[in-house]
């Protein structure tokens, strides 16, 4: 089939937008590209042109694309497909709700011209949609409808033939018993209902209703009544009969794609509305007494869409749908609505013990394994749940949609595969995430971050061999703010990139100031540690991120063989494969890696042999513990023979006791830091510190 569709694309660079025609045509696209670089032009052509769809690149220069699509529908109904170089998931969903159909990856344009032919289908579909009300129109004018004509008491007093033939009845049955014998009876109610008003009123009107005919045939009719009225009395009515039974399937079927996800045939986001909106109204007539509503998210289904496919990723979602009905009745409501987004309506009274039994087996079904060509696929869940009680106070669709969506982010920041329940405390602390969150966007440019260096000790010597530079921020209004509050929220909104960024180029400014006035000191044994966030590398390829730091040790002349990034055991467990192409990419530009928090993570002794590793950091609640657990210095001496054995590097973390550092010496780890040692401090008396060890 030949896709004749017109396209607006708004995209800049030139390069990009040949690679966008290229995909579509060559999926057999035959329509026309219209290009556009800037906001003016882009305004123009939608002022002047009509589109079947619109390509909007997220990286337009003064130009943001929420601005894009607010300009987009305020002149055109076309839909919009978002296509970028990169996109998280945060800012992908904030686009789907601002009204984008669907994203697309200029790195995986295989998928646009699917994507671009499901958005055209839709799009027309609406149109179909509006073409058939305007044919109701013309049916309800036509000729060719049943007539009659009543007195005050309902009377028939003329029945035309197109009438007999729509019923079915004789003319003479018409006549004596009234066609509205024929309707269905809460359909008569409401053409009774609106005849007495037509008469006390003198007004006409119009009532639609299904009609069983003389051979047992249901039907919908539109029946159009205008009063026959002499010297300002009513004496009855004129009306016209249309069959709209094809209209009516017609636009049933319409209402069924457009409230119908097409890629799991789930109910979509504005079927949840409109479910959500019929529901709340029964609580408030109190037909029902509560109703639950779970708000889900597909952990790490971004990172299978990355290094499997969107192929893969569909077919994930497609048998996600399956296991939801597996454990859900069949009263039970649920929708995709959008993205890897699920909600299911429960809306009946339950109690709390059922809302957990429930929440329960939807995070048992999902610890099996999905198997999608010959492929483990593992994705569990996060769930936001809130519900209404008949007694509560009112609240919209939309509002108890963004509770359940705020109880779901508290799921995520927990570490996903967790259930969150909806409150007014979670609500309030939403906010202040919020808040902190704008904050956090200006912390850098406003210098409220800064860092302290924590002293890395040689336990043996006494000496200082290196330091761990720590973020802080100091709020403007809150005052410090502890980095195990702000980095959860980092992570979160896709901060933590330029965030690190800042902390990698602070510490080798202050490392090559320190290399200037203590030469003698920094040897390829002195080392400067900075934590990485594996999130980091969701966002920037891993290409990116070692040149960006080869230029910056090149820039502040750091020797590679001095640095050392440190990652959390539990993030490289998270995802091993991932995390050996990170640590080998490392590897190849000189730089030490080093696992940090190590023992809390349940490595296996396969995979750490296998990684470029140059350091284990021993996790502070073990050392903390050594003088009254005898299982802590169990794990701590099995930590330092399998360093020995795997020739790493071991540095103590959190030694705060004489005792805890003798312990320690005394069973081979060479390396501590602590507050036995010294506290993190500023820049400045780390250098008297430098100062004191060169004297």
């Amino acid at each position: 089939m030949k896709k004749n569709y017109r396209v607006l694309h708004l995209e800049d660079d030139i390069n990009d937008a040949k690679l966008v025609k290229a995909a579509l045509e060559a999926a057999g696209f035959c329509g026309t590209i219209t290009l556009v670089e800037d906001k003016l032009a882009f305004q123009q052509q939608l002022e002047q042109q009509v589109f079947d769809v619109v390509l909007i690149d997220c990286q337009i220069p003064e130009h943001s694309v929420l601005g894009a699509l607010k300009q987009l529908f305020a002149l055109s109904d076309a839909p919009a497909i978002i296509v970028s170089g990169a996109i998280g998931d945060e800012q992908a969903v904030g686009l789907i709700r601002a009204g984008a159909i669907d994203y697309v990856l200029k790195d995986n344009l295989v998928r646009l011209a699917n994507t671009v032919d499901r958005a055209v289908l839709e799009y027309r579909a609406a149109k179909e949609q509006q073409a058939q009300e305007a044919l109701h129109e013309q049916l309800i004018n036509s000729t060719h409808a049943g007539m009659f004509k009543t007195n005050t008491k309902g009377q028939c007093l003329y029945v035309n033939q197109q009438l007999c033939q729509l019923t079915g009845f004789l003319e003479k049955a018409l006549l004596e018993g009234g066609w509205t014998r024929c309707l269905f009876e809460e359909d008569k109610q409401a053409m009774q209902l609106a005849w007495r008003q037509g008469i006390q009123n003198g007004t006409a009107f119009q009532v639609e209703g299904r009609l069983r005919t003389a051979m047992n045939n249901i039907i919908w009719i539109q029946c159009h009544c205008s009063p026959e009225i002499e010297n300002g009395v009513v004496l009855g009515f004129i009306g016209t009969i249309v069959d709209i039974t094809d209209l009516k399937k017609a636009q049933q079927k319409l209402r069924y794609i457009a409230h119908l996800d097409m890629l799991t045939n789930l109910p979509n986001r504005r079927a949840l509305k409109r479910k959500l909106e019929e529901t709340l109204d029964q609580i408030k007539r109190k037909t029902i007494s509560s109703i639950v509503l779970i708000y889900i998210d597909l952990d790490h289904f971004k990172k299978i869409n990355d290094t499997l496919g969107h192929a893969v990723g569909d077919i994930l979602l497609q048998q996600a749908a399956i296991r939801f009905q597996q454990v859900l009745r069949p009263s039970d409501f649920i929708a995709r609505v959008g993205g890897d987004e699920f909600v299911i309506l429960v809306d009946f009274s339950q109690s709390a013990r059922k809302i957990h039994h429930l929440t329960t087996r939807l995070l048992t079904q999902f610890q099996q394994p999905f198997m999608i060509e010959g492929r483990e696929c593992i994705t569990t869940l996060s769930m936001g749940v809130v519900t209404v009680l008949e007694d509560a106070p009112a609240v919209s669709a939309d509002e108890l949609i963004q509770h359940s969506d705020q109880a779901l982010y508290r799921a995520k920041a927990k570490g996903r595969n967790y259930v969150e329940y909806y409150t007014d405390s979670l609500n309030q602390d939403i906010q202040r995430i919020v808040a902190l969150e704008n904050d956090m966007r200006n912390a850098v440019k406003k210098g409220e971050f800064s860092l302290v260096y924590q002293p890395q000790i040689n336990i043996v010597s006494g000496q200082i061999v290196g330091c761990e530079a720590l973020i802080r921020w100091q709020h403007p209004r809150q005052g410090y703010i502890a980095p195990d509050v702000f980095i959860p929220i980092a992570e979160e909104t896709q901060l933590i990139t330029p965030i690190s960024e800042w902390v990698v180029t602070q510490s080798f400014r202050q490392w090559q100031q320190w290399q200037q006035q203590f030469p003698s000191l920094f040897n390829p044994q002195f080392m400067l540690s900075i934590n990485l966030s594996p999130l980091q590398f969701e966002h920037q390829s891993i290409k990116h991120v070692t040149h960006h730091l080869t230029d910056l040790m090149a820039q502040y002349q750091t020797n590679p063989n001095m640095v050392t990034f440190e990652l959390t055991e539990t993030a490289v467990m998270s995802n091993i494969e991932r995390m050996k192409d990170i640590f080998q990419a490392f590897a190849n530009i000189g730089v030490c890696v080093a696992i940090d928090d190590f023992g809390t993570g349940y490595s296996s002794l396969s995979y750490l042999k296998e990684l470029p590793l140059n350091s284990l950091k021993i996790d502070k609640s073990f050392v903390q513990d050594l003088e009254k657990s005898a299982s802590s210095q169990a794990i701590v001496r099995g930590i330092l023979a399998l360093a020995d054995a795997l020739n790493l590097n071991v540095i103590a973390e959190g030694i705060e006791t004489k005792a805890q550092a003798d312990f320690l010496r005394q069973h081979g780890c060479s390396y501590g830091q602590g507050y036995y040692f010294a506290k993190p401090m500023s820049a400045e008396k780390f250098t008297a510190m430098l100062h004191k060890q060169v004297s």
